[in-house]
C-alpha cells in the first residue's frame, strides 16, 4: 500500500479496514479511556483526523499491520511505518449515553454522524403505525440542540408499501418539527409513485432530501423494488422542487469497473443531483483499491465544480465520500481541507440559509396550492 500518511482518506480507510492498536497505558490516558465506547461488541473510538474529517474505528489487540495510538507531549497521533498524523479524539457524548440509558424506541433508532442527528422510521402493523411517538422524537431532538451536539435533524424513512413510501404517516411529524425547531430537517427515503408526493414533501417541512439510488445501507431491495429509471427520473424532478444543491443520492462503492460509477456520477451532477460515495464498511482492503476510490473521488470532485453544484448543504460524514471532503482523498493531509465551510456550524449562515430556506418554501408553496386549486383538488 501507498504512504497511508499521503492522504488522509487513506489513512480513514486503513482505520476502517484494520482498527488502531493502543497499548494498556495508552488506553488509561484520561482523554482517550474517555473516547471508548462498547459498541457491536467490541471498544470503539472515533478520532478527527482534522477539522471535520471523521473517522469511526475499533481497537484490536494486533500491534502489527495497524496504526498505532501513541501520546508525545500531551499530543495524540497515529502512527505507521510511513510516519505520523497527529489528531484528536472524539469523545462519546453524554446526551447519547442518556439515551441509551432509557432503551427506549427513539434510542433504539437514532444515531449521530457529525452534526446530524439521524432517526429511523419505518411503518409498523396492519394501519402502518410509525415505530417511534412524535412526542418522542421532538423531545429527544429538544435535548440535541440543548446538549449542542447536533444542528441537522435527518429522518430515515424505510421502504413503505404505499404509493406515498409512507409520507402520510410521517408528514405530520416532519411538520411538528419544522414548527418547533429553527433547524434543517433532511428526508432520506424510497421515491413515491407519484412525482407529486416529493412537492408534499417539500411543502411539508423537508430542507434537504435523498433518495438512495442502490438503497439504504449498500442493500439492493430498491433495486429490486423499483426501476433505476425511476429513481433517477424522481432524483431530476426533486431537483427542480428543493433548493440548488440540496437534493442528495447515494452510490455503493464495490468492486469492478470505474466506468459505470463514473457515468452515473456525471449524469446525476449534470442534473443537480449531489452524489454521496458510501464508503466500504471495513475499508479498502489494498493500495489497488484505494487508487480506485482516489479517482472516483477526483471525479466527484471535478463533476461538482464543474456543474457549479451548491455545496453548502452538505454536511461532514464518518461513512461518505462527497465532493465537500473529496480533497482528503486526492490532496497530501498537510494542504487538504473541506471545499467549503459547512454552514452548520456557522451561526451567520444558518440564519441566513434558514430565512432563504423558509422564504423560498413559502413561494413554492403557495405555487403548489394555486397549481392544485386551478386544477380543482
Amino acid at each position: 500500500m501507498t504512504n497511508a500518511m499521503d492522504c488522509l482518506g487513506q489513512l480513514k480507510l486503513s482505520l476502517m479496514n484494520s482498527g488502531v492498536y493502543a497499548s494498556d497505558a495508552v488506553r488509561k490516558n484520561a482523554g482517550v479511556a474517555e473516547g471508548i465506547c462498547r459498541e457491536n461488541d467490541r471498544q470503539e473510538i472515533v478520532f478527527a483526523l482534522a477539522d471535520d474529517f471523521f473517522v469511526h474505528t475499533f481497537l484490536t489487540g494486533q500491534e502489527q499491520d495497524c496504526p498505532r495510538l501513541e501520546i508525545h507531549d500531551a499530543n495524540m497521533y497515529l502512527v505507521l511505518d510511513a510516519g505520523k498524523a497527529k489528531v484528536s479524539i472524539i469523545p462519546p457524548s453524554q446526551f447519547l449515553a442518556r439515551q441509551r440509558e432509557t432503551r427506549s424506541p427513539v434510542a433504539a433508532n437514532m444515531e449521530l454522524d457529525g452534526y446530524c442527528l439521524n432517526f429511523f422510521l419505518r411503518t409498523v402493523g396492519k394501519q402502518n403505525d410509525l415505530n417511534m411517538a412524535q412526542g418522542a422524537v421532538l423531545s429527544v431532538i429538544q435535548s440535541a440542540f440543548e446538549a449542542g451536539v447536533a444542528d441537522l435533524v435527518q429522518i430515515n424513512m424505510d421502504y413503505c408499501n404505499e404509493a406515498d413510501r409512507g409520507f402520510s404517516q410521517f408528514a405530520p411529524m416532519l411538520e411538528a418539527i419544522k414548527k418547533q425547531f429553527s433547524a434543517f430537517v433532511a428526508f432520506r427515503g424510497f421515491p413515491p409513485d407519484s412525482l407529486q408526493t416529493i412537492d408534499s414533501v417539500y411543502a411539508a417541512g423537508a430542507d434537504l432530501i435523498v433518495y438512495p439510488l442502490q438503497g439504504f445501507f449498500g442493500d439492493t431491495r430498491l433495486e429490486r423494488i423499483m426501476p433505476e429509471a425511476q429513481v433517477f427520473k424522481s432524483l431530476e424532478y426533486a431537483a427542480g422542487v428543493f433548493p440548488d444543491g440540496s437534493v442528495f443520492t447515494e452510490l455503493n462503492f464495490a468492486d469492478g469497473p470505474e466506468d459505470p460509477i463514473m457515468q452515473t456520477i456525471d449524469r446525476l451532477t449534470q442534473a443537480g443531483v449531489i452524489p454521496f460515495i458510501k464508503l466500504p464498511q471495513n475499508g479498502v482492503k489494498d493500495g489497488e483499491e484505494y487508487d480506485r476510490l482516489k479517482r472516483v473521488a477526483g471525479r466527484l470532485a471535478d463533476a461538482a465544480q464543474k456543474n457549479k453544484l451548491n455545496l453548502k448543504w452538505l454536511y461532514p460524514s464518518s461513512r461518505f465520500l462527497t465532493p465537500l471532503d473529496a480533497n482528503f482523498y486526492t490532496e497530501p493531509g498537510q494542504t487538504a481541507r473541506l471545499a467549503l465551510r459547512p454552514v452548520y456550524k456557522s451561526i451567520l449562515g444558518k440564519k441566513t440559509s434558514e430565512g432563504f430556506a423558509a422564504l423560498r418554501r413559502k413561494l413554492r408553496v403557495k405555487n403548489i396550492s394555486d397549481s392544485y386549486e386551478s386544477a380543482g383538488l
